[in-house]
């Protein structure tokens, strides 16, 4: 309730996150634009550009550097990411076919809305969930993780830190966004920012113990 209220993101959205997208709803009485998560995500008329609507029969697969596989184009309109994105999205190993089931959907809804929903760059939401020991994008239907992670970005935002700082700060050298040119002043500079920030706050003291 309480995301609901603050991110005003509908509930069936909501619930996404931890389990597959919804494929039954309230009846459109128009018509047109579908109702349920799923359908309206994937199967919105305006994404599917002429296409039939997809109902996992066949599966659909994604095809690795094949310029004429429709698919991309697809999950682009879908998920409303950039091709940047969707790249940083699709599961490993990215060199072999793809099948586009019910869960591989699911996970690529819920870890291309959840930045947005959090107000956070797809690069720099990857990046906390490295900075949080998020190895698998499928923890993040675990509740618990959910929850970490959603209070993490909430502390990152009020905390006057980006998550590239935080990162140098971990591994005590510069990465492309943050430049650590005297390697121990910056780092103490930016553990005295750090402590003076968790002062009145607990979240992240031991998320980030390793830094």
């Amino acid at each position: 309730k309480r995301w609901h209220e603050e991110y005003k993101v509908p509930l069936d959205v909501l619930v996404a996150m931890w389990f597959d997208v919804k494929e039954t709803g309230r009846v459109n009485p128009d018509g047109r634009e579908p109702r349920d998560l799923f359908d309206r995500t994937f199967n919105n008329p305006d994404v599917l550009g002429g296409r039939r609507p997809y109902n996992f029969q066949p599966p659909r697969v994604l095809q690795p550097d094949d310029p004429t596989d429709p698919q991309p184009g697809w999950l682009l309109a879908a998920l409303e990411v950039t091709d940047a994105e969707l790249d940083m999205l699709l599961p490993a190993p990215r060199n072999v076919p793809l099948v586009l089931s019910r869960p591989v959907l699911g996970q690529l809804f819920r870890t291309a809305r959840l930045p947005r929903m959090l107000g956070l760059w797809m690069r720099d939401f990857l990046q906390l969930l490295d900075l949080l020991g998020v190895n698998d994008l499928d923890q993040l239907r675990n509740f618990d993780v959910l929850e970490q992670v959603i209070d993490a970005a909430e502390w990152l935002r009020g905390s006057g830190f980006n998550v590239h700082e935080l990162q140098a700060l971990r591994r005590k050298s510069s990465n492309p966004y943050v430049s650590l040119t005297d390697a121990e002043a910056n780092v103490r500079a930016l553990c005295e920012q750090l402590a003076a920030a968790t002062s009145s706050t607990v979240v992240l003291e031991t998320d980030l113990t390793a830094i």
